[in-house]
């Protein structure tokens, strides 16, 4: 039986909260094993070794997101998965019904690769041939840490009503835990190096003593018999206190993930960015290396790649989710010319200045609350013409700011395509303008 992994998509809404619930009652009331996580995009952005685990444990089934941005996410923390024994649902798409139907079938389904729309770019070429990156660090708050593991154990306790079960398994999960439910034939396992605190109805039998590797106990049992769910995650959180655990730190996992059979290394995205998400590897080549500097739900670098090879997962629309791409998608990004010159000039400087003026423009109105809807009007086109929220526009430092932002993104953006020029890394690369921008590309 392949292994399933389940993504509950916790700091975001793109999945339907229905068939979420409905997938996870369905495999609880089935009596299986699976592990069920918080969130994938932030496991992917700490470089969380329990990716590598995953994809190199065998066949898995995994419940989740878009199989393009699945893929790349397993990739950028240097854990490809293998093609041929990976089946990926895509809970953004599919009913639940069909989720869990795969979820629970006997074989593994593998994901069709097709061109550069399968797993086989992440998982089979060598970085001469696919041009991957080598993962960047993980955020520095997560290094260092243990991350403490639960399972609800149903093997040796009680089984729990599926309702009960759902309640507890969904909170566990909003509070960024990772869980693992094992069903009542299946063994109790560990999860790779990590302290493991083990839920259950031990109604007839005192909880067994802890196993100890050390001085730290590897295994934990709790009884949790006639608990309330709100109880429950709380003495799961004390545990995780105690045992100074990784945590989430309130940060919402939203970060570029490149698509590196689709990249040509052009550093259109590096000389873009502001915030210093982008770098380049000793081989300079383009990586994502500060995913955390990423403004929240700003997808602005992906419209300015020609090739759509940026991905956001949790964006709403497709193919910066991680979506197919298709002829119609690819000739849209083709046909993209040089956003700073559709705008006429840099883009980052004409925001703030258009800014400044509604602000100023604005202030003079009478009526405060007009001039406050008349500007929120203004700045949200802004927004709508280049994919910025909101907040971002109103965050811009100041003109001088934006101005040695850019150009020392733009000149790390000249350096790295010099140096690949010159070390002859046969990677196909655009380039990048004169000043520092992207090339203007004709229709």
């Amino acid at each position: 039986m392949p292994r399933i992994l389940y993504c509950h998509c916790a700091y975001a809404q793109v999945l339907p909260q229905g068939a979420k619930e409905a997938v996870l009652k369905r495999m609880g009331e089935a009596g299986v094993t699976f592990e069920a996580v918080a969130d994938l995009c932030g496991m992917s952005a700490r470089q969380d070794t329990a990716l590598k685990r995953w994809a190199a444990g065998g066949a898995v089934k995994i419940a989740a997101c878009y199989p393009r941005a699945v893929q790349w996410l397993f990739a950028a923390a240097n854990a490809p998965l293998p093609p041929e024994s990976t089946e990926i649902l895509n809970l953004r798409v599919q009913g639940a019904d069909e989720v869990a139907a795969a979820l629970l079938s006997a074989g593994c389904k593998a994901n069709p690769v097709s061109g550069k729309t399968g797993l086989a770019a992440a998982a089979g070429a060598s970085p001469a041939a696919s041009g991957v990156a080598r993962p960047a660090p993980a955020p520095t708050s997560a290094q260092g840490r243990i991350r403490l593991h639960l399972a609800l154990d149903e093997r040796r306790g009680e089984p729990f009503e599926a309702n009960d079960r759902l309640a507890l398994l969904a909170a566990l999960l909003e509070k960024g835990f990772a869980v693992s439910i094992v069903g009542r034939e299946d063994s109790l396992g560990s999860a790779a190096n990590e302290p493991l605190l083990v839920l259950g109805r031990f109604r007839d039998a005192p909880p067994p003593q802890p196993e100890t590797t050390g001085q730290q106990s590897a295994i934990r049992f709790q009884d949790i018999t006639g608990l309330a769910t709100t109880r429950i995650v709380a003495l799961a959180e004390a545990v995780g206190a105690e045992l100074e655990a990784a945590r989430p730190d309130g940060w919402l996992p939203w970060f570029p993930v490149i698509d590196y059979e689709r990249c040509t290394h052009c550093m259109q995205c590096l000389s873009f960015c502001l915030f210093d998400v982008y770098g380049v590897d000793v081989e300079h080549r383009i990586q994502v290396q500060h995913a955390m500097n990423c403004k929240i739900n700003c997808p602005a670098c992906s419209r300015v790649c020609p090739e759509a090879a940026i991905i956001f997962p949790k964006y709403k629309t497709s193919p910066i989710n991680g979506d197919r791409i298709s002829d119609t998608d690819l000739q849209r990004e083709k046909m993209k010319i040089d956003i700073s010159t559709l705008l006429g000039g840099d883009i980052y400087s004409l925001l703030r200045e258009r800014n400044e003026q509604a602000r100023s423009r604005f202030s003079k109105e009478r009526d405060p609350e007009t001039a406050l809807r008349e500007r929120q009007k203004c700045l949200a086109k802004l927004a709508q013409a280049v994919a910025l929220p909101p907040e971002v526009l109103l965050a811009l430092p100041a003109p001088q700011e934006i101005q040695r932002r850019a150009e020392a993104a733009k000149a790390k953006a000249r350096a790295a395509v010099q140096n690949r020029h010159r070390t002859g890394s046969g990677i196909e690369t655009t380039g990048v303008g004169e000043k520092g921008t992207p090339p203007h590309r004709s229709p």
